[in-house]
C-alpha cells in the first residue's frame, strides 16, 4: 500500500441510513468543527495499522476490518458498515459526535477538501443522499 500522511474512517449504519462524524474539541487544531475519526500516520506505521490505532484512541473501539478503502488521495479514507449506531468513547480531541444523514456545518477542512471521495465511500456503503 502506498504511503499516506493520515487516515480517516467514516462509519455508516445500514439500519438508520446515517453516518457518524465527530465534533472536534476547541483544544485541537481546526476545533469546533465536524470531522471524521482518524488522524496522522506515525513514521514507519502501516496506514491501516495507524487507522486502527487512531480509531481505538478516539472511539474506544477496535476495528479490524474495513468495507471500503479509498486510496486515491494523499490521505486514506476507509468506510465501515455497521448494523447499529454506537456511542463512541470520546478522547480529549472530541467534545461530541453526530449520527446524521446530511453533512452539518461547520465541517473540518479535511472533510471539505475530500468531500467527493468521502461521498463516494458512503455511496459504496449504501448511503443515498436524498437532499
Amino acid at each position: 500500500m502506498k504511503s499516506f500522511r493520515a487516515a480517516f474512517c467514516i462509519f455508516y449504519c445500514s439500519n438508520s441510513g446515517r453516518f457518524l462524524l465527530e465534533h472536534r474539541s476547541n483544544e485541537v487544531k481546526n476545533g469546533n468543527r465536524y470531522g471524521m475519526f482518524g488522524g496522522g500516520i506515525e513514521k514507519g506505521e502501516e496506514p491501516i495499522e495507524g487507522l486502527k490505532r487512531e480509531l481505538f484512541e478516539e472511539t474506544g473501539y477496535r476495528f479490524n476490518h474495513f468495507d471500503v478503502l479509498d486510496t486515491t488521495l494523499p490521505v486514506l479514507i476507509a468506510g465501515k458498515l455497521v448494523k447499529k449506531e454506537f456511542i463512541p468513547k470520546l478522547s480529549w480531541e472530541s467534545d461530541g459526535f453526530l449520527w446524521t444523514s446530511e453533512f452539518p456545518y461547520p465541517l473540518h477542512k479535511q472533510v471539505k477538501r475530500n468531500l467527493p471521495s468521502l461521498m463516494h465511500v458512503l455511496y459504496q456503503l449504501g448511503w443515498r443522499n436524498n437532499g
